[in-house]
């Protein structure tokens, strides 16, 4: 119950923080973005994670979608945005 709190604190300053900044979520489905400016992105998105829960979710999404390691954090991303009620 306190982990979902937790959670769902995180979810909102992840929102009001792109608000602020004015940012939009970018997709990476397209392909235009490049692996370093995804990479970056997955770091900022995931940061609350430790390095090896990244990489265990980075594997997750590379056999759930059978994709490449960059398209998987695009994923993930694309999946954390969806959860918190942005669209891409």
């Amino acid at each position: 119950m306190v982990i979902r709190a937790v959670c769902r604190i995180f979810a909102a300053l992840a929102r009001i923080t792109t608000r602020l900044l004015g940012q939009r979520p970018v997709s990476f489905r397209g392909g235009s973005v490049n692996a370093q400016n995804i990479e970056r992105s997955f770091k900022t998105v995931f940061h609350m994670l430790p390095q090896p829960r990244r990489e265990d979710l980075i594997v997750y999404y590379q056999r759930r979608m059978n994709c490449t390691r960059i398209q998987a954090m695009g994923r993930a991303i694309e999946d954390r945005a969806r959860d918190n009620g942005l669209r891409m």
